[in-house]
């Protein structure tokens, strides 16, 4: 059996604040360090949203989840890859069993290796930092997660995103969700999945993010620091990297932008 990664969360909630993750990295060393312990720092506004590569992170207020998981793991530990990944899996896992609950069915998915995908639009992205306590000889980790839930078709309308377009829980599925309800159950699906990987390594974990990957049976173009690629989606390494066939050669990644995604090199592009 499974057990719980964390044996507590420490729950902290502001109506409004500029950004969760800055207030993580202004107050971390306030927060409980205890090495079981996962902070969770949420609101219901963000004036100072960001994403990857610094991009604006755009949510009318009370309508997303806006939450900053702080936590700490073991300096030595082997997983620190795969994190992100985690978290995105949570999310999805946590967003289909709601969705049952709901009576609907949603292929919520995930695009390597933060994006939360539903029926090839974004409804949510992970943003994630690390840093060593050199006085615990542990990583500190802190992942922001922003998902789309009760945003409407008009307040995401605003949002330029000519790649990927965004979408929220109640546009795919035209039902409102319980946004506290959603956000629980994340945190207790990350709890379970952190259990998972720390006691008996990556492998479940990866074959379940495999399963839930838009990236699956895909050809890919991406952009690998400067320099722009095409390849066939190969699968993920045990340490969570991509794995992509580039010229016939397998090669893994860890840190590429992913900007299309299409069937064949003919049929560019499916998804962009």
């Amino acid at each position: 059996m499974v057990l719980r990664f964390f044996s507590a969360i420490n729950r902290v909630h502001f109506p409004v604040i500029n950004s969760t993750n800055t207030w993580v990295k202004q107050n971390s060393q306030q927060l409980c360090s205890h090495p079981t312990t996962l902070t969770a720092v949420s609101t219901d506004e963000q004036t100072a949203g960001r994403g990857t590569k610094d991009r604006k992170w755009e949510a009318a207020p009370g309508a997303s989840i806006l939450l900053t998981l702080f936590f700490s793991v073991p300096r030595d530990t082997q997983h620190i890859p795969m994190l992100t990944s985690v978290l995105a899996l949570s999310v999805v896992e946590a967003v289909r069993a709601m969705a049952h609950q709901l009576d609907q069915h949603l292929e919520c998915c995930i695009k390597w290796p933060n994006d939360v995908i539903c029926n090839n639009r974004k409804i949510g992205g992970i943003l994630s930092e690390c840093s060593v306590d050199m006085a615990s000889e542990r990583f500190e980790v802190m992942l922001g997660l922003g998902l789309n839930v009760n945003n409407s078709a008009d307040e995401l309308a605003m949002i330029d995103r000519p790649r990927w377009p965004a979408s929220s829980l109640l546009v795919e599925t035209g039902v409102s969700w319980n946004r506290d309800e959603l956000q629980e159950a994340i945190c207790d699906c990350f709890s379970l999945n952190m259990g998972t990987m720390m006691s008996e390594g990556s492998s479940e974990l990866i074959a379940r993010l495999q399963d839930v990957s838009i990236l699956q049976g895909k050809w890919l173009r991406f952009v690998d620091g400067s320099t722009e690629r095409v390849g066939v989606f190969a699968g993920l390494a045990d340490d969570g990297g991509l794995l992509v066939k580039v010229d016939g050669d397998l090669s893994v990644f860890y840190s590429v932008e992913i900007m299309d995604v299409f069937q064949d090199p003919g049929s560019r592009s499916e998804f962009s």
